[in-house]
């Protein structure tokens, strides 16, 4: 019994890393940003999925998807989220953001 408590504290131990870069790069991915939509040449406010953008993230790449829009709410509808090219190329740390 005192075996099994032991591999599951250090189990715990071990994935508390892993839980707290997600938590970080979670909360860095879930701010609004500012781009300019590929479809208009207008500058739209995007908010990213933040849980998939840092659960990507974890093993590699983040891959960042478009979950919210200030021009979806327009004539243009859901686009084909061109924009999000704009912010992989751009430092997080540098984006412009709201």
């Amino acid at each position: 019994m005192t075996l099994l408590l032991i591999f599951g504290i250090a189990f715990v131990l071990s994935c508390l890393p892993a839980l707290v870069l997600f938590l970080r790069m979670r909360r860095r991915f879930s701010r609004k940003r500012i781009v300019i939509c590929p479809e208009t040449d207008e500058t739209a406010m995007i908010r990213l999925d933040a849980a998939r953008a840092a659960g990507t993230g974890l093993t590699g790449d983040p891959e960042f998807k478009v979950k919210d829009c200030t021009r979806w709410d327009g004539p243009v509808g859901h686009c084909e989220e061109g924009c999000v090219c704009e912010i992989g190329s751009t430092p997080l740390g540098r984006a412009e953001s709201a």
